[in-house]
């Protein structure tokens, strides 16, 4: 059964009502090339920007969208895959969408609107929770299976770094100078019963209730 995310387990409208807001933000694609956070469900895996500015105005809120990606990976076709938020409280957050009818090796943006009244006095970043769920039939006693994990909300637009034209070096210089050691990133996988969860960092550590697979 699919839930209206005003109820208190926050998870997903009925389909029918969502068929106009889909038609509003249907076309939207991912334009950020930042990190991301990803959480796989049931073979489905969903992916998100680190961090995602939270409008600050209502100019701002007009193109601000949560810009929230999946891929089916699953082998299988599902009635509807998803998402929804509350607030650090608990409280529904109204950003959320779902997408009904997701066959198999399909990717696509779920999309979910912000406005600026949903950020009032709020100063950021802020860790808010979000709900990714899948539901491969309607009925038959199949439930929908989800995972948990968080949005970092920030309030200050990232600027890119600034470009610095090297000054020419002398041969000596050249010979003496060594490369910065990089820290290199690994990515492990975390398992909690059937949600997997990657880990991408210079140490990693899997989530609370998770264990490295």
């Amino acid at each position: 059964m699919i839930y209206l995310y005003t109820m208190k387990n926050s998870r997903f409208i009925l389909p029918s009502l969502l068929t106009a807001i889909l038609m509003v933000v249907s076309g939207i694609q991912a334009t950020s090339a930042q990190a991301t956070q990803t959480l796989t469900v049931e073979g489905v895996e969903f992916a998100w920007p680190d961090q995602v500015y939270a409008p600050q105005s209502l100019e701002e809120s007009t193109n601000a969208f949560l810009e929230v990606s999946y891929v089916n990976k699953s082998g299988s076709d599902f009635y509807y895959v998803g998402y929804s938020m509350n607030d650090p409280s608990g409280a529904p957050f109204p950003v959320f969408n779902i997408k009904v009818g997701v066959k198999n090796s399909t990717s696509g943006v779920l999309p979910g609107k912000m406005s600026f009244m949903s950020f009032l006095n709020f100063t950021g970043p802020g860790s808010y929770p979000i709900t990714l769920c899948t539901l491969k039939t309607l009925g038959g006693g199949t439930t929908e299976i989800c995972g948990k994990s968080t949005v970092t909300f920030v309030t200050v637009k990232p600027t890119p770094p600034k470009v610095v034209a090297p000054s020419p070096a002398s041969p000596s210089a050249s010979q003496q100078a060594k490369p910065p050691v990089a820290q290199v990133k690994k990515t492990i996988t975390c398992a909690k019963g059937k949600v997997t969860k990657k880990v991408t960092a210079v140490n990693p550590k899997c989530p609370v209730g998770y264990k490295k697979k």
